[in-house]
């Protein structure tokens, strides 16, 4: 017991502590995201893309046409949207961390295909009052479309309803 409470004591004090690091895209899989009631999941069209110049630090935008809402309460409509890439998981003090960061946020990006029907989650924001609402999308929960994964989807939300 000293040994775990000195281990402890020594890890909070320690100033090398990582302030970054793995985030839930990296750790679970896509059936532990996808439980995650902060995502809105939705059935939609790619109707429009712009990817020029898209980089992580300036990630596609894209306009979607939402044909049916699996989960979240808003009504089917015509949304837009922001392609998120796959989170850095770099220490953001100390050594390199900069250079790694300037590196990461350089990286180009290609947004979805025009036409395109996938299935999707995100969360909404409000970015300023005046812009409309913008629909972040997972970064890996992103699905071609198909009935099968739809099901598969929905077999999710139900059991997770059902606990």
């Amino acid at each position: 017991m000293r040994t775990l409470i000195f281990l402890f004591a020594f890890f909070l004090g320690s100033t090398n502590i990582s302030f970054a690091g793995a985030s839930p895209e990296h750790v679970f899989s896509d059936e532990e995201l996808l439980r995650n009631k902060v995502y809105n999941i939705i059935v939609a069209e790619v109707i429009e893309v712009d990817d020029k110049e898209a980089k992580n630090s300036n990630p596609p935008k894209v306009v979607l046409s939402v044909s049916q809402v699996l989960r979240g309460n808003w009504g089917h409509q015509t949304i837009n949207a922001v392609w998120l890439p796959i989170p850095h998981d770099i220490d953001y003090g100390g050594g390199d961390a900069k250079q790694r960061l300037e590196e990461w946020e350089s990286i180009p990006m290609i947004g979805p295909k025009t036409g395109e029907k996938m299935i999707l989650a995100g969360k909404f924001h409000d970015l300023e009052e005046s812009s409309p609402r913008l629909f972040f999308v997972s970064p890996r929960l992103q699905f071609p479309y198909s009935e099968e994964k739809k099901q598969w989807i929905l077999n999710i939300l139900n059991t997770q309803d059902q606990q």
